[in-house]
This record gives C-alpha cells, sequence and structure tokens, in this order.
C-alpha cells in the first residue's frame, strides 16, 4: 500500500516517540509542525541549545524551589514534632501524678493483703498437722481385722463362695484341656490319612491305574506295594475315625470347645467377681479409709504451701507498691521539668517556620516563570527535530519491509513439509482402500505409497507403489482382495520431500 510523503513521515514520528494517536491526527501534526519550521529562521539545532540553556536555568529554579520546600517542610515537621513532644510530655506529666496518687492506694492495698495472707497460712499449717497425725496412726491390718469382726457371718460365706467358684473353674479348665487333646489327635489322624491317600492316588497315577480295582496289569512288586499302601491307608481311616468319634462323645457329654471355653470365661468373671465381694466387706473398705486420710493430707500439704506462696507473693506486691510510690514521685517531677523544656523549643520551632515559608514562596514564583520560557524552547526544538527523524524513519522503515517480504517469499519456496499425521485407512467395498491425512504445513502436494503381501502366511512385502496427488485423502480401486496392505505418506513443495508418515495396514475386502 503506497502512502504521501507526509502521511509515512508521521507514521514513522509515532514509532520513535512511542505516539498513541491516530494516524489522521498524527498527519495533521505532521503538518503543523512542517509549517511551524518553515515560519522560522533558526535551525533545530540552534533551538536545541536554545531550549537546553532555558531548561538549566529551570532545573536550577525548580531544584532552589525543592530545597526551599524540603526546608519548609522541615521547619513544619520541627513544629508538629515540638507540639507532639509538649502535648506527649504534658500527658505523661497528667500520667505521673495519677501513677502516685494510685501507687500510694496500692502500698495501703498490698499491706493489708498480706497481712490476711499471713493468718491463712497460719490455719493452713495447723490443718496440714493434724491430717498428717491421722495418717501416721492408721494400721491397716488391725482396721482390717476389726471390719471382718464387725462382719463376720458375711466375711464366711464370701469366702465359701470363693473357694466353690474356685472349684468350678478348675473342673471347666480340665475339660478344656481334654477336649483340645481330642481334637489335637483328630486333626492329626486326619493330615496322617490324608497324606496316605494321597501316596495310593500318586502310586495309581504313576502306574496308569483308573480305578482302585485296577491292577490286574502290576507286576508282583507293584502290586505289594499297592496292596500295602492300601492296607496302611485303611488302618489310618479307621484310627481318624475312632479319634473323631472320641470328639463327638465328649460333645455330646460335656459341650464343645467354644461352649467350653466360654464357660471358662464365665467362671473366671464369676471368681473375680467373688474375690472382690470377699474384700469389698474389710481389705478395700480399710484401704479406701487409708487412701481417703493421704488424700486429705496431700490436699492440706498443697493448701498449706499455696496459702505460703501467696503469702509470699503478697510480701512480694507490698514491697514492690513501696518502691513504685518511690519512683512514682522522682518521675512526677522529672516530667514538670521537661515540659518547660518543650515549651520554649517549640516557641523556637514556630519562628523558623514562619521564615522558611518566606523563601519557598519566592523560590516557587522563579520556578513557574522558568518553566514556562524552557517550555516554549522545548515545544520549538522538538518541532524541527521530530519532522526530520520522522521522515528519516519513515524511509528506512519502507526499505526494511521490501527486504522482509523478499527473504519471506525465498523462504517460502524452500521449506520442508511438515511429516504427514495419517488419519484412517479404511476398505469398505471391494478391492477399495480409502486413505485421509491432516494437511501438512508447507506441502503442496502428497506422495502415497503402498505395498502388500503376497500370502496371509508370507513374512515379506511387495516393492512400494508411489502416487502423486492433490488434497488429503486418496483412494485406489483396483488392489487384490483378501489382502493386507501397508500404507504411508509424504508432503511435496516441489522438489523438496518430507518425511513419510507412520504405516498403517488394512485388509482389503
Amino acid at each position: 500500500m503506497k502512502m504521501n510523503k507526509k502521511l509515512g513521515a508521521a507514521l514513522a514520528l509515532s514509532m520513535v516517540v512511542g505516539a498513541t494517536t491516530t494516524v489522521p491526527a498524527m498527519a495533521e501534526t505532521t503538518n503543523n509542525l512542517e509549517k511551524t519550521t518553515k515560519d522560522t529562521t533558526k535551525s533545530a539545532t540552534d533551538l536545541r541549545n536554545e531550549a537546553n540553556a532555558a531548561k538549566k536555568e529551570y532545573e536550577e529554579a525548580a531544584a532552589a524551589s525543592k530545597t526551599a520546600d524540603q526546608e519548609l517542610a522541615a521547619a513544619q515537621k520541627n513544629v508538629e514534632t515540638a507540639t507532639d513532644k509538649l502535648n506527649k510530655a504534658e500527658g505523661e506529666l497528667d500520667a505521673a501524678k495519677t501513677a502516685v496518687t494510685e501507687a500510694t492506694q496500692s502500698k495501703n492495698k498490698t499491706k493489708s493483703t498480706r497481712d490476711s495472707k499471713e493468718e491463712i497460712a497460719n490455719q493452713k499449717e495447723l490443718e496440714r498437722n493434724h491430717a498428717q497425725d491421722a495418717v501416721e496412726d492408721f494400721n491397716l491390718e488391725e482396721e482390717t481385722q476389726k471390719l471382718i469382726k464387725e462382719n463376720q457371718e458375711e466375711y464366711d460365706k464370701a469366702v465359701a463362695k470363693v473357694n466353690r467358684e474356685q472349684t468350678y473353674l478348675n473342673n471347666a479348665n480340665s475339660n478344656l484341656t481334654e477336649i483340645k487333646g481330642l481334637i489335637k489327635a483328630r486333626d492329626d489322624a486326619e493330615t496322617a490319612h490324608n497324606d496316605k491317600m494321597a501316596e495310593v492316588d500318586k502310586f495309581m497315577s504313576d502306574h496308569d491305574m483308573a480305578n482302585v480295582y485296577d491292577y490286574d496289569h502290576l507286576s508282583n512288586e507293584d502290586f505289594d506295594t499297592y496292596f500295602q499302601l492300601s492296607l496302611e491307608e485303611y488302618d489310618l481311616d479307621d484310627a481318624y475315625k475312632e479319634a473323631a468319634k472320641k470328639v463327638n462323645d465328649f460333645i455330646e457329654e460335656k459341650g464343645n470347645l467354644e461352649e467350653i471355653e466360654s464357660t471358662v470365661k464365665v467362671l473366671e468373671k464369676q471368681l473375680k467377681e467373688a474375690e472382690d465381694a470377699r474384700d469389698d466387706i474389710a481389705l478395700n473398705k480399710a484401704k479406701a479409709k487409708l487412701e481417703y486420710l493421704k488424700r486429705k493430707f496431700l490436699y492440706a500439704k498443697e493448701a498449706e504451701e499455696n496459702a505460703n506462696d501467696e503469702l509470699e507473693t503478697a510480701q512480694k506486691a507490698y514491697e514492690t507498691a513501696s518502691h513504685a510510690l518511690e519512683d512514682a514521685i522522682d518521675t512526677e517531677n522529672s516530667k514538670d521539668n521537661k515540659v518547660e523544656s518543650l515549651t520554649k523549643a517549640l516557641d523556637k520551632a514556630n519562628t523558623q517556620l514562619n521564615t522558611a515559608k518566606k523563601e519557598a514562596d519566592a523560590a516557587k514564583a522563579n520556578v513557574e516563570a522558568k518553566k514556562a520560557a524552557y517550555e516554549k524552547a522545548e515545544h520549538n526544538a522538538v518541532v524541527a527535530e521530530k519532522v526530520e527523524e520522522a521522515l528519516r524513519l519513515a524511509e528506512e522503515n519502507r526499505k526494511a519491509e521490501e527486504a522482509k517480504k523478499a527473504e519471506e517469499a525465498k523462504k517460502a519456496e524452500e521449506a520442508k513439509p511438515d511429516k504427514v499425521t495419517l488419519k484412517k485407512v479404511k476398505s469398505k467395498k471391494r478391492k477399495t482402500v480409502k486413505v485421509t491425512w491432516k494437511k501438512a504445513k508447507a506441502a503442496k502436494k502428497y506422495q502415497v505409497a503402498y505395498r502388500y503381501r503376497r500370502k496371509k502366511s508370507a513374512k515379506k512385502w511387495t516393492k512400494w507403489v508411489y502416487k502423486v496427488v492433490k488434497g488429503t485423502s486418496y483412494t485406489n480401486k483396483k488392489l487384490r482382495s483378501r489382502r493386507t496392505y501397508q500404507f504411508k505418506v509424504r508432503g511435496l513443495n516441489g522438489k523438496i520431500k518430507g518425511a513419510f508418515s507412520k504405516k498403517k495396514k488394512v485388509r482389503v475386502k
């Protein structure tokens, strides 16, 4: 697309300065710039020198104004700081006076608390001594015998019940041991019988015996072996049946293993309950009484220790309150002197602030005047420089664009096609196969290759047959029926050939 010289200059100018205006607006700006340049007799260099000089004067004035503003800000900060310090000091003085009053009250209060805690500590020491004497005087054996005498009849009954439960449990454990022995003997007999049956089966299999009576073809030696194995198997079977009968007879008389185990657990529980009931009559009550006295002593000892700790804390609090009152009085005197000193410092800071305000206002007025002069000079210099730069860059951009297009056209002619990706290889009709693939980049035509096995059981293929086609599909209607074919495809760009796709097989109908 061609453009006039002024419009090209506007586009180049937007690239140089990073402008975001539209092309028509930029073109209008270029016209104004050229008009402005023609209306002046000074060169762009002269205008730039004048702008630099004006800029220097503006920067110096701005720096001086900035310094004045910094000094003004510092003076304002000094006033604010002095005010904050004075307010803070006055607040601290009021707080110090309040602290003296509170410290006096705290000292009186802590003294009263200390006296009260001392009385409590003495009382807790007396209670602890009484509890300790009760524990040391207690005799567990005497107390137990005393309780037994008081409940002799009940205690004798409990002992008798323990003895009965122990007898029942001993009988149940004896039954449990006996049935476990019978079950083990039965299981061992069954295992021995099964092993011998497996030995007989192996002998029959090794000697081609169809059944237990198929022994006419055996030699005398083999027959004797087979006969001996059979006798042993019959004996073991009888032994197993006898062991099983003993287990069953025992179960009918006294119950099975699970029932006996359950009975043992019940009797163990009942024996424990009987023993606990016996001990509850005397021993446990005596122990409980001793534990109660021990706990009472420990509680009394802990209460005494807590009371002593509280007394010690109260004494320290009283001493702390006394020192705090002395410190509060010293602090009040110090804060009073500080307020007087900070009042003088605030008066001095206000005087310095008024002087800094006058100097800052004068510096700002000078900056405004220098800024206006610099902006005018900078505008004139920028106008002249941008017009010259825009025209130069427009020409360079045109040449670069032409070179880029030529290079892209050359690369397109020399590009190697991408590797083809096969989509489908199908045979839906007799002697016909249709191959489809995805379009490959840089491919103008495609080369289809195929081959087949002459017989179904053959390992080797025929030589490849090649066909060049356009588009992304190929159909061959003259293939051999009931033969397995392989297909592959690659892209062509003139004489430049791409890589073949992966091979796909299909059996032709």
